[in-house]
């Protein structure tokens, strides 16, 4: 990574692990009419909560991350996979923390937050600039 890149990407990376807390507390209050998951909640309650999660919480997150990646773009000129894992990593360590805060085996808090984190990995691979295949 050449120049401030990596600068401009931990202030992001920063700046969006500081808003995600708004995000997920917002997306976390949002209250889900009970019949519109009763069939699903009935099928799996594991399955249901974890698209109420990825519906609430983690669209606005990939939405969040994917303009501040795009802002990074811009003021840094990087499109690197460095470059957005830096974005990424402030957000990771801090739910990482939250997650080893109490060791205990996984609940079900965990495995509904997976597919946000899912996401997020999804729109680090859509934003990264890959290589040019070399054609002979």
């Amino acid at each position: 990574m050449k120049g401030y890149g990596w600068v401009v990407a931990l202030v992001l990376g920063l700046l969006f692990a500081w808003g995600s807390l708004t995000i997920v507390g917002i997306g976390t209050a949002v209250a889900v009419p009970p019949g519109l998951l009763g069939p699903l909640v009935s099928w799996s309650p594991l399955l249901a909560f974890a698209l109420v999660n990825l519906v609430t919480v983690g669209l606005p997150l990939a939405a969040a991350f994917s303009i501040l990646a795009l802002v990074g773009q811009r003021l840094s000129g990087q499109r690197d996979l460095l470059f957005h894992l830096l974005l990424l990593a402030p957000f990771m360590v801090m739910s990482g923390y939250y997650l080893f805060q109490h060791p205990q085996p996984l609940s079900r808090s965990e495995l509904t937050a997976l597919p946000q984190y899912l996401l997020l990995a999804l729109c680090v691979y859509a934003l990264t600039e890959r290589p040019k295949p070399i054609t002979t």
